[in-house]
């Protein structure tokens, strides 16, 4: 052999030396590589946390002082994140939706909005 022999400890990777000192490999870690998410997976993501944003009620109470309705934001958020998945029909129906009812809500209420 070559002067080293196999530790008889039976430990894996472990060898005896001449010397009797044990040497083994580096010490390795594993860390499972992160799966790449799909691009619109994280779009998902984003729009989760905007709905859940929209249905909290200090983020309510802010927008309301402000003018604007949640639930037509969150349609609003719906709508684009339909056309971002390419569902062109949804996207029309939701966002259609949403700017008939702002253009009513302005119409009755004499109000031009913000520019």
């Amino acid at each position: 052999m070559n002067g080293s022999a196999i530790d008889p400890s039976g430990a894996a990777g472990a060898i005896r030396h001449d010397g009797g000192e044990r040497a083994g490999p580096p010490e390795l870690s594993y860390e499972p590589a992160e799966m790449p998410r799909a691009p619109l997976d994280e779009i998902d993501e984003v729009f989760e946390d905007l709905d859940t944003l929209l249905k909290n009620p200090d983020v309510g109470a802010t927008l309301t002082a402000a003018g604007v309705n949640t639930s037509l934001a969150m349609t609003l958020a719906d709508g684009l994140r339909a056309y971002l998945h390419g569902d062109k029909k949804k996207a029309l129906l939701e966002l259609g939706t949403a700017t008939e009812e702002i253009a009513a809500r302005m119409a009755a209420s004499g109000s031009r909005g913000r520019s």
